[in-house]
């Protein structure tokens, strides 16, 4: 099983922070693009300790933004995505497919076509586009890879996309075309058949944990069930049980709302970033931190 976060530099490739932006107004150009996405990095800059007016994510994002075609559609598109995520300063992965195409790479090879890297594939008509790698016999292969988004049955499926991250366990190798199974969509991939599987609902048996079970339910040990999770401020006993965005206070043993960056904390837990640092929680992810923020 791989869980593969985004890079720094497909971060910046993608121009796919994930942040949303206050400002509603078109994004009509490239450096508006970078200007909207880069405000809202500032108060995560800040929580971080680190310099908060914005030149340094500016410049990041403008170095890495491809040169072809802006698509002002995809822009609007990416910027939707990216407000509707958990957290907004927790760039450790993406999960905005918009994003990829709001400037077109000019890439023209085909899937399954050697490539160096995802500006060399060609846009595709639905999807994501990645040069994606492969071990093979003792060497490294590239080629690119179409990732479409998965129904029931869908083969062969790559991995299981839970919110902003994506668990690479399906078929072996880097097949051309492959699909990507959403938990919000009730559905996971399948390692040993290769295909998108429906996720056991409320009531419904599970035996590998809560991963197995809808996004609104967890796996029950006890009985061996998935069942519905707790409301806000009901007895716990592990985060599994809370809603989303919430964790199990160890102290309370009471379901509580996950705390935003900067405020007070004593375990990664407790934090939307699962970050705790000096009992505060973080930003997230400290590299990506760095270059977006600067020391």
């Amino acid at each position: 099983m791989r869980v593969r976060a985004s890079s720094v530099l497909l971060l910046g490739a993608w121009l796919c922070g994930v942040v949303g932006c206050s400002d509603d107004s078109e994004a009509s150009n490239k450096d508006e693009f970078i200007s909207r996405l880069c405000v809202e990095y500032m108060s995560c800059c800040k929580a971080a300790g680190r310099p908060s007016d914005g030149a340094q994510c500016r410049a990041f994002f403008g170095a890495f933004a491809p040169t072809g075609a802006y698509d002002p559609a995809a822009a609007e598109a990416c910027l939707s995505e990216v407000r509707a995520l958990e957290d907004h300063c927790d760039t450790s992965s993406t999960s905005s497919p918009s994003c990829g195409k709001v400037f077109s790479s000019g890439g023209t090879k085909k899937p399954g076509e050697p490539c160096e890297n995802n500006t060399d594939c060609a846009a595709p008509e639905s999807g994501e586009v990645q040069c994606e790698s492969d071990f093979v016999e003792g060497a490294t292969v590239t080629q690119c890879q179409v990732r479409l988004p998965g129904t029931e049955g869908s083969m062969p499926c790559l991995g299981t996309r839970d919110g902003n991250v994506t668990i690479y366990s399906g078929v072996n190798g880097s097949p051309s075309t492959g699909y990507i199974c959403d938990k919000a969509k009730g559905l996971a991939c399948n390692g040993q058949t290769g295909a998108c599987e429906r996720l056991a609902a409320v009531g419904e048996p599970c035996s590998g944990g809560s991963s197995q079970c809808v996004q609104a339910a967890y796996c029950d040990l006890a009985t061996r069930l998935c069942q519905a999770r707790l409301e806000l401020g009901a007895a716990c006993t592990s985060d599994d049980q809370c809603p989303e965005s919430s964790y199990c206070d160890r102290g309370s043993q009471v379901c509580e709302a996950h705390h935003a960056p900067g405020e007070a904390c004593t375990t990664d837990n407790q934090c939307a970033a699962d970050d705790c640092t000096n009992e505060k929680c973080g930003a997230g992810n400290d590299i990506t931190v760095t270059f977006l923020c600067g020391n």
